[in-house]
């Protein structure tokens, strides 16, 4: 459908920075009556890397007085937050239609949403969107392990902050069984002597 093909230019232009494009092409699709699932699920993803793509406002609607840098930061956090909670929820739609696709094109969105979150105090927001995903993945037979792998390991790292030891070693499991060795040929350099080719 056309609708479907606008929606996902929309994603091409916003991975590529033409936010005016994205944000043209949008505006278009938000005034159809009635979308389809699948234009649903682009629009959303598109909306969602947008407000981390683009800066709010710098200027408080309430003071009038210009934003200073922690209040800045502490926008960015937020607008971020709010991209997590449109893709999780999102992503819910996309258990229903089951497309491997859009499955694959959200799970890669929330990983890239969520890893400014992983080295900060800032981790319980992105354990229920990763959960999410890790289940999504499982379901449709992934073959991007790398990315599984990582996101169990780091629900396996915030369930034993939380001391969910049972929880983190289930994690563990369930990326110690996904085959995620890089092919030799790929390295950026070649295997020094006497490393074990297993380790790759």
């Amino acid at each position: 459908m056309l609708q479907e093909r606008l929606a996902e230019a929309a994603r091409v232009a916003v991975h590529f920075n033409y936010i005016n494009i994205c944000n043209q092409i949008l505006n278009f699709l938000q005034r159809i009556r009635q979308t389809t699932q699948k234009t649903y699920i682009w629009m959303e993803y598109s909306k969602a890397e947008l407000l981390v793509k683009v800066s709010g406002n710098n200027i408080d609607p309430k003071t009038g007085v210009r934003l200073n840098m922690n209040q800045i930061r502490q926008q960015e956090i937020e607008r971020r937050i709010e991209a997590l909670e449109i893709v999780e929820k999102t992503m819910n739609t996309n258990r229903r239609l089951n497309d491997p696709d859009l499955i694959y094109e959200g799970a890669v969105l929330t990983w890239n949403l969520g890893l400014p979150f992983i080295n900060e105090m800032l981790k319980d927001y992105v354990y229920e969107p990763f959960l999410a995903v890790c289940d999504l993945l499982e379901e449709i037979q992934s073959t991007d392990h790398a990315l599984r792998v990582r996101l169990h390991l780091e629900l396996a790292k915030i369930d034993l902050k939380e001391n969910l030891k049972k929880k983190a070693e289930e994690h563990v499991s369930r990326a110690l069984r996904l085959d995620y060795s890089v092919p030799l040929d790929s390295l950026s350099r070649a295997p020094l002597k006497g490393d074990n080719p297993a380790d790759y």
